[in-house]
């Protein structure tokens, strides 16, 4: 049974510096079972993003009492370099959401 789950982003604190002015464009990726990309706005310059922002994800789940036996959720974080043509970010970090 397909469901769907709300993802509220609401910041990150503290991100590692990828650029060389000390800051970076970090913005977040979620995967889920669908094929369509999901992903946050990009922050410019700033290691410690605002987002206040929502993604639908897609679950697939045969038993809802059951959601700890599921794969977790996966949201990777990236700067985003504009001066890289075909880039799709410099990965930065990886937050793992276990269902429950």
């Amino acid at each position: 049974m397909p469901i769907k789950v709300r993802a509220y982003i609401y910041q990150c604190k503290d991100l590692p510096a990828a650029d060389s002015n000390g800051t970076s464009d970090p913005f977040i990726k979620v995967w889920d079972i669908s094929d369509k990309n999901k992903k946050t706005k990009v922050i410019e310059d700033n290691v410690n993003p605002l987002y206040y922002e929502v993604v639908e994800l897609e679950y697939e789940v045969r038993d809802i009492n059951d959601l700890e036996s599921y794969p977790p959720f996966i949201f990777d974080l990236f700067d985003q370099d504009n001066e890289l043509l075909n880039s799709n970010g410099q990965y930065l970090a990886r937050a793992i959401i276990t269902p429950k």
